[in-house]
C-alpha cells in the first residue's frame, strides 16, 4: 500500500499539535489542573522547560502528524471532514482508550487521564482536519 504524502500538511499538522499543547497547558486553561493533579507546582512545571523537551516535542509531534498523514492517505478520505473523523477515530479509539488503561494502572485520576487524553483527541481531530483538507 502506497501512501502520497503533503510534507507541507504534516508540517502545518505537527505545528499545530505543538501550539495546541502549549496552550492546552496554560494555567488558565487545563495548566492549572494538571499541575494540581500531578502535586507540581508552577515553578517545577517551568524547570520541566528545557530546549531538550521543546525539541522532543516537536519531533514527536511531527512523528505523530506524519503516522496520522499515513492512515489518512491509507484510508482514502478526501476532505476535513472525514479527515477529522479518521483523526477523532485514533484519537480516540487509541489515543484515550490507551491513556486511560495506562492511567487506571498507575492509579492516576480521571481528572488527569481526560486532561492529558481530551489533548490527544482534539490534536488528532485538528491535525485530520487539516490532512484530510489538503490531501
Amino acid at each position: 500500500m502506497e501512501a502520497e504524502i503533503n510534507w507541507l500538511a504534516v508540517l502545518v499538522s505537527g505545528l499545530v499539535l505543538v501550539a495546541l499543547g502549549f496552550v492546552w497547558y496554560l494555567p488558565s486553561v487545563f495548566g492549572r489542573a494538571w499541575m494540581g493533579e500531578l502535586g507540581m507546582t508552577q515553578e517545577q512545571a517551568a524547570e520541566g522547560w528545557s530546549g531538550g523537551v521543546l525539541v522532543w516535542t516537536v519531533i514527536g509531534a511531527l512523528a505523530k502528524a506524519l503516522v496520522l498523514a499515513i492512515i489518512v492517505a491509507w484510508s482514502g478520505a478526501e476532505g476535513a471532514l472525514e479527515g477529522l473523523l479518521v483523526g477523532l477515530l485514533i484519537g480516540i479509539g487509541l489515543l484515550l482508550v490507551n491513556n486511560s488503561i495506562r492511567d487506571t494502572y498507575e492509579q492516576r485520576s480521571a481528572r488527569l487521564s481526560l486532561i492529558t487524553s481530551g489533548n490527544d483527541v482534539v490534536g488528532s481531530g485538528l491535525a485530520g482536519v487539516i490532512l484530510g483538507a489538503w490531501m
